[in-house]
């Protein structure tokens, strides 16, 4: 029974049988260079500035405004955005602006 196979090659030729054959992608000239400056894909994304508390305010008071020019509304709506404002009025009672607001020499 013959199989068809060529038994008769060398153990270099076996060991080479693959080399051809893409085995993996290739790297962009960004991503080398990303990988030199050891920068990775997680260090790119950079976190979104911090929403301060009047930029909070602004966004509930529009949001207001909006559910205010809507029809049939209900109460739960409003009710949301009155906790909205209890709890940046809480984050903004909690901030210290500066050591001179609470020592005086």
């Amino acid at each position: 029974m013959k199989s068809g196979l060529n038994v008769n090659i060398s153990f270099k030729e076996f060991l080479q049988v693959d080399d051809p054959l893409a085995t993996c992608g290739t790297l962009t000239d960004a991503e080398i260079v990303d990988n030199v400056r050891g920068v990775s894909e997680d260090e790119e994304h950079t976190d979104a500035p911090k929403v301060t508390t009047k930029e909070a305010e602004k966004a509930v008071e529009l949001l207001t405004t909006f559910l205010e020019s809507q029809e049939n509304v209900g109460y739960e709506g409003f009710a949301a955005l009155a906790n909205l404002r209890r709890l940046i009025e809480t984050k903004k009672v909690r901030r210290q602006k500066s050591l001179k607001d609470h020592f005086y020499c």
